[in-house]
């Protein structure tokens, strides 16, 4: 549905993209990764056109894009002032005026869950419930294309489901969706695919499935114990009782454990998941 091919784009001598492909699907969301600075944010600025496309290109629907074909995309940024003298049924009436196509309001406050908020105005939302009237605005023009800029910062974890069941049904409608966001369970619970970005430069892309296989090669064992044996220290992540040991050979780690006397009462093994995937692409660099 867009494409976008070697981007890149700098603020004076300083390279904020370098290169960049990106790739997004119809009926899929992908997972915008990368730690403060990245570049993120002036990826998916330069993807919606509020940046200018200094190198590479863009293709929306395989042409390339202009004026009706950003009539197409909806934006949810980091953060949007809104008109605090008006009504949350009069914001959505609104912003639908200024496009020359609209999607339906009653079916937004349905799979928005709002109906409980269309009398009331900006300043009387919780955190939750404004993101939730933020991305029906940015869905309000029924659009192909969702750019969510970190739309659960900040929420308590009900809120961020409600705002994951409305991504999940942006999703069955068809729609593509680019979201960046700093959770590591939401890009999983979220994402058909991945992009991981360091620095401007693309460190991971491709199936979420894929990239974990790809990296995630290795199991964590975990333990509960106050005193670990000083000889096991230095291969230990250590979050107060709790001892995290990285391996490839699961079976040889127990069996070290074993040797050193460690209770094994509560022993937890899983393979490194996207956090620890994560982490080490980035902090390789660093």
């Amino acid at each position: 549905m867009l494409e976008a091919k070697a981007l890149g784009y700098a603020y004076g001598r300083v390279d904020a993209l370098c290169g960049v492909d990106v790739t997004l699907h119809a009926g899929q969301c992908l997972g915008l990764l990368g730690r403060n600075g990245a570049g993120k944010t002036t990826l998916m600025e330069v993807l919606e056109g509020l940046l200018p496309c200094t190198r590479g290109e863009i293709r929306f629907h395989g042409a390339a894009v202009d004026a009706r074909a950003r009539e197409r995309m909806g934006i949810m940024f980091q953060y949007t002032a809104l008109p605090e003298q008006l009504y949350v049924r009069e914001l959505l009436q609104m912003f639908a005026r200024l496009y020359t196509r609209s999607a339906s309001i009653e079916a937004l406050v349905e799979q928005c869950e709002l109906a409980p908020l269309l009398a009331r105005r900006p300043s009387e939302l919780s955190g939750g419930q404004r993101q939730r009237v933020l991305l029906a605005l940015a869905l309000v023009n029924d659009p192909d294309v969702v750019f969510l800029d970190e739309p659960t910062a900040g929420l308590d974890p009900r809120a961020r489901r409600a705002l994951w069941r409305i991504i999940q049904g942006c999703c069955e409608q068809g729609r593509a969706v680019l979201l960046s966001t700093h959770y590591m369970d939401e890009a999983e619970a979220l994402c058909q695919r991945l992009l991981v970005l360091h620095e401007g430069r693309v460190m991971a892309q491709g199936e979420t499935a894929s990239v974990l296989a790809q990296h995630a090669t290795q199991s964590v064992v975990s333990v509960q114990t106050r005193d670990l044996p000083e000889a096991l220290q230095s291969i230990a992540h250590s979050e107060g009782d709790q001892h995290h040991i990285v391996t490839d050979d699961v079976s040889a780690c127990v069996q070290q454990l074993l040797a050193h006397g460690v209770d094994l009462q509560a022993l937890q093994v899983r393979r490194k998941g996207l956090e620890e995937v994560f982490l080490e692409l980035t902090e390789a660099l660093s």
